[in-house]
Order: structure tokens, then sequence, then C-alpha cells
């Protein structure tokens, strides 16, 4: 099946996978998914870092919506939107490399309870690594 859909395409170093379920998915090959599943990269990992693939992850998208511009007008509804409002100035108040280093640093976030820390990472990551290009090196 892999190869009867043309495998990965090989102009591509990332979304490959997107790329190739929307290929079998229009091919009618059913997609199934299973939670009981799991991956794990077994890789050391900061919020910098993961910022940065977050970054490569849409600079991919970007290039895949270059290559075949037909799949992301099929499938636009999947795009992110920039946000608007409050939601623009939250992105904005942690869009900071303040806290990038306050998280991979001294984390004085670990004192809130993990749910509003998951919380602050989430729109931290959501802020830098995929709405503002701000450097955070």
């Amino acid at each position: 099946m892999f190869e009867e859909l043309g495998g990965f395409d090989e102009r591509l170093t990332d979304a490959e996978d997107f790329d190739l379920a929307v290929r079998a998915t229009e091919a009618g090959i059913s997609i199934y998914f299973d939670p009981g599943i799991a991956a794990w990269h077994d890789d050391f990992i900061t919020c910098q870092t993961y910022i940065r693939r977050q970054r490569q992850y849409a600079a991919a998208h970007r290039k895949l919506m270059d290559l075949k511009p037909e799949l992301y007008a099929r499938y636009a509804q999947h795009q992110a939107r920039p946000p608007k409002g409050l939601k623009k100035m939250v992105y904005l108040f942690f869009g900071q490399k303040y806290w990038v280093r306050t998280i991979d640093g001294r984390n004085w976030l670990r004192a809130l309870p993990r749910s509003w820390r998951y919380r602050v990472y989430d729109w931290v990551i959501t802020a830098l690594g995929c709405i503002s290009r701000k450097k955070i090196d």
C-alpha cells in the first residue's frame, strides 16, 4: 500500500506523514487511530528546542503548501488562523524570551498547580512556535 501511494515525497523532510495520509484518504484507504499506541522519542528537550522543532514543522507545511497548493485548498479548515483580540494579547505577552528562559532555567512556574503550569507552557510554545518568528536564542 505504501509503495502504491508512491511512498513518502522525498522533496519533504517533514510533514511527509501528513502528505501520505492525505493521499491515502483520497485513494479511499481507511486510516485508523488506536489510542493505545504510543510513540516515544528519547531526546533531551527544552522549551527552546521544542519551539525550534515547532517552527521546523511549520516551515515543512509551508513547503508542502508551495509544492501542493491544491492539497491545502481542499483542507484549508485545518490551517491555523492568526489570533485576534484578547487571545492575541495573551500570545503577545507569553511570546517573550523571558518565558523560555524561565521554563528552561530556574522555573518558578513549578510552584503553580500542574494544570496552570502546563497552560502557561502551551501559551509560550504556541506563541513562539506557531505564531511569532521572534528570535529565541
